[in-house]
């Protein structure tokens, strides 16, 4: 949820420390490939929400985060 090229929001049944440090997998819709962001960290938890802070993109994941987001705000001007 709340998916930026700085962060997102993640809703999950497991509880997860603030400062943890996580890795994200995304999985775009439609034909786009899925790609990971390396290194996420949890800079908030309330209940079953936590708030992530993407710190390092693998490979190409960035350019690709950015074009999916591009692609979405097309859509919604729509």
């Amino acid at each position: 949820m709340n998916l930026t090229v700085t962060g997102c929001e993640v809703e999950s049944h497991g509880q997860f420390p603030i400062g943890a440090h996580v890795s994200v997998h995304v999985v775009p819709p439609g034909a786009r490939p899925s790609f990971t962001i390396a290194l996420a960290i949890v800079r908030w938890q309330r209940s079953d929400r936590c708030g992530l802070e993407f710190v390092r993109f693998e490979g190409n994941a960035k350019e690709q985060l950015e074009d999916m987001l591009n692609q979405r705000e097309g859509f919604a001007a729509d």
